[in-house]
């Protein structure tokens, strides 16, 4: 997609990383232009979410989830 306020072309993924490609997770400036910290909590989310997809145990992200929308509204 393109969005210009994100930084022009980017990924677009689900709330867990996961984009329209089934099993392909994205992450960090992939999914648009916002700094270290929306960067770094993407790929918490996104990894873990991809390692429960590959059968994994899960992780609490109820902290990073929260931080993460708080993180890309600056």
């Amino acid at each position: 997609a393109f969005d210009m306020s994100l930084g022009g072309w980017h990924c677009l993924a689900n709330a867990d990383g996961e984009s329209a490609v089934p099993g392909l997770f994205v992450a960090g400036e992939t999914l648009g232009i916002g700094g270290s910290i929306p960067a770094r909590l993407s790929g918490q989310i996104a990894g873990a979410m991809a390692a429960k997809s590959a059968g994994y145990a899960a992780t609490d992200l109820k902290a990073p989830r929260a931080a993460l929308a708080s993180a890309r509204h600056f």
